[in-house]
């Protein structure tokens, strides 16, 4: 039986992943269960405004909110771009 080489496996995703929006990047746990637990718990009751925020944590939601999306209409734009990586990297 012959030996694997190292690089027959696949490299390691990185653990952190990272989203542009409006010329922002914003990076989160890849692992949902690495994710803060309140996230977790707003993920169950629909609350997704709330997961952002947790995921995020105070520096990086303060920055969403007032300088990438100040307006609801934003906000809604990266909940899309939120959910698509979300499903795309940590599914």
């Amino acid at each position: 039986m012959a030996k694997k080489s190292s690089t027959d496996t696949a490299p390691e995703p990185n653990p952190l992943v990272s989203l542009e929006f409006n010329g922002h990047t914003f990076t989160f746990a890849r692992d949902q269960e690495d994710w803060p637990t309140r996230a977790i718990i707003a993920a169950s009751r629909r609350q997704y405004d709330a997961v952002v925020e947790h995921v995020l944590g105070p520096g990086q939601w303060e920055s969403l909110m007032s300088i990438a999306a100040p307006t609801y209409r934003q906000f809604m734009e990266f909940l899309t771009v939120f959910a698509d990586t979300v499903e795309r990297e940590c599914g």
